[in-house]
C-alpha cells in the first residue's frame, strides 16, 4: 500500500496593536503559506471620548514586488502623522511576517 501525504497550509490572523505620536494603531494582518493576503487596520486617537465615532482606515497591497497604503478617512492637518505610521506599520507587519518566495 502507498500513501502520499499532500501539505496544506492554514491562514493564520494576527492582530498588532501599537501606539505612537498619540495615536493608537491596530493592524489585522493574514498570512497564508508565508504570504501576506490581507492587510488592514486602524487608527484613532489614543485619547478617545466615547462621542468620537469612526477613525482612520488602511489597507495595504501588494502590486509588481512593491507595498501600497491606502488611507481614508484622515483630516488634512493629521494627514502627514497618519499616512507616516500607517506606512510603518505596514512595513513592520510585512517584514515581521512574509516569508520570501
Amino acid at each position: 500500500m502507498e500513501i502520499t501525504m499532500k501539505e496544506k497550509s492554514s491562514k493564520e490572523v494576527r492582530v498588532l496593536e501599537a501606539t505612537s505620536n498619540g495615536y493608537k494603531v491596530v493592524v489585522n494582518i493574514t498570512t497564508e503559506g508565508g504570504r501576506v493576503i490581507s492587510l488592514n487596520g486602524s487608527i484613532t486617537p489614543s485619547k478617545t471620548t466615547e462621542e468620537y465615532v469612526g477613525g482612520i482606515g488602511f489597507s495595504a497591497y501588494k502590486r509588481d514586488g512593491a507595498w501600497y497604503t491606502d488611507l481614508n478617512g484622515a483630516s488634512n492637518a493629521e494627514h502627514a502623522t497618519v499616512s507616516a505610521l500607517a506606512v510603518a506599520a505596514v512595513n513592520y507587519a510585512v517584514g515581521k511576517y512574509e516569508t520570501a518566495a
